[in-house]
């Protein structure tokens, strides 16, 4: 028996190892399409954006319940250890004695008010009528709260779209720089093949050789760097969209890049003002503040009206045979009106702070307008300038290329130096980091252009 539990436990132990060990050997495929749902399903921020949605949902159902009636249930038992009395005193006329007609004088009666057990029970149902227009009041306070939430869901997601933007296609630029790096390496082992057959041949000296490998040994850290910096950027990926940071990935995706910006300062201005959903939120906050302002103005002198109605039990007896006990029943109506009347300046302060926050929201306003031109204006800035540092890089690129071609059929004629390959080289080796570098700052900054002038992406694509 103890051998088979221990063959049991240890193939339990072999399964769970197994599992652990396989459960991310397949990779996921990213493509931007896939990252982008990854994002909008597992995100934090984005999934408490929208879990605030559904909060507002409930408070515009709370808004309703305050017009629908309440009923409730109240049940009581209470027990007397010493019953309280009442004392009655009856004037000598109303004490007679029956035999003689005569008074007897004044009379003291002692009588118990309660029995020493007492059994109560009543339901109740009280229904708002009016409470000063409040019931409304709140019920489009409540709507209007909605509205804002789910315009902070539209804010997270251009939000989290421009962060996505900045983390994929950085992981797709360190994904290039490893392969550059690789590429680099094969091109100077190449070279120093070609070197090392000079040098057998007494074409070139071993000094030649020498500084040919030093420049294969200055390589391999560059290869080291750029991976290490793609794991990171492939972690701060899955980071982002909720997946397992250990989970192993596989990223597809190109660099796709418009070459001109098709709107002025002007008409991107103007299209930020009508389409930034910021100010569409601070309208909200303003309407919403009014709204408390109004409620609380209407908690000093506009009346409420109840209408009540109340069904009661009660038991009253010395002994606790329950079952004998003998339940009267009664039922009853009401209406009551109520009209506060002062509350200590309560709500006189309640508006006063409504009526601050409501200009703050003002002045926030003004103070969003005056950043939102001065993103939109940076944003085209460095938009343009991107640009312009893409054409320069690939310039600079197609230059550099030809040069070390050039360099490279000088050196094997015997008419150019070594030194003269290996800057051409590394030359062409930077123009090529460049030239990555200078498509991915355009990316991002096709991002936050249109972020900043606050365009609606019709489609998620890239």
């Amino acid at each position: 028996m103890i051998r088979k539990e221990i063959f049991y436990t240890g193939l339990t132990i072999i399964v769970l190892f197994f599992l652990t060990t396989t459960s991310f050997s397949e990779p996921v495929v990213l493509d931007w399409d896939a990252a982008w749902d990854y994002a909008l399903e597992r995100n934090e921020g984005l999934a408490e954006a929208k879990d605030e949605v559904v909060r507002s949902h409930h408070r515009v159902g709370e808004a309703w319940a305050s017009a629908l009636p309440t009923v409730s249930f109240t049940g009581a038992y209470q027990h007397y250890f010493m019953v309280p009395s009442v004392i009655f005193n009856l004037p000598e006329e109303m004490n007679i004695d029956p035999s003689t007609g005569q008074s007897m004088g004044p009379l003291r009666l002692k009588t118990q008010m309660q029995a020493e057990n007492n059994i109560i029970g009543n339901i109740e149902l009280q229904q708002p009528l009016y409470i000063g227009g409040k019931i409304g009041l709140g019920l489009r306070l409540a709507k209007q709260y909605q509205e804002l939430t789910e315009l902070n869901v539209k804010v997270s997601r251009q939000d989290l779209r421009v962060e996505l933007i900045s983390i994929f296609y950085g992981a797709i630029v360190a994904d290039e720089a490893v392969k550059l790096s690789h590429e680099v390496l094969e091109q100077i082992e190449a070279y120093f093949k070609q070197v090392n057959d000079m040098y057998n041949q007494g074409l070139v000296s071993e000094y030649d050789l020498i500084r040919a490998k030093v420049q294969i040994a200055t390589v391999r850290p560059m290869i080291i760097e750029a991976e290490m910096n793609r794991d990171l950027a492939y972690k701060a990926l899955k980071n982002l969209i909720g997946m397992d940071v250990d989970q192993e990935i596989t990223i597809k995706g190109k660099l796709q890049l418009s070459d001109s910006i098709e709107m002025g300062y002007t008409e991107a201005n103007t299209l930020a003002m009508n389409e930034r959903v910021e100010f569409q939120q601070l309208d909200l906050q303003k309407k919403l503040l009014e709204g408390q302002e109004e409620a609380e103005r209407r908690n000093i002198y506009w009346p409420n009206l109840f209408a009540g109605l109340k069904w009661e039990t009660m038991a009253q007896s010395e002994d606790y045979k329950v079952n004998k006990y003998e339940f009267l029943s009664g039922i009853g109506g009401s209406v009551a009106l109520q009209v506060p009347l002062f509350d200590g300046w309560r709500s006189h302060h309640r508006v006063q702070q409504a009526r601050v926050s409501i200009r703050n929201v003002q002045r926030y306003k003004s103070q969003l307008e005056r950043g939102v031109k001065m993103q939109t204006f940076q944003a085209m800035q460095n938009l343009e300038k991107a640009i312009e540092d893409l054409k320069a890089a690939n310039e600079t690129l197609e230059l550099a290329e030809k040069g070390y071609r050039i360099a490279e059929v000088r050196y094997s004629s015997g008419v150019g130096t070594q030194l003269e390959v290996l800057d051409a080289h590394r030359i062409v080796s930077s123009s090529k980091v460049a030239v990555l570098s200078a498509i991915y700052s355009q990316k991002v900054a096709r991002a936050a252009f249109d972020r900043a002038v606050g365009l609606h992406i019709q489609t998620d694509q890239e």
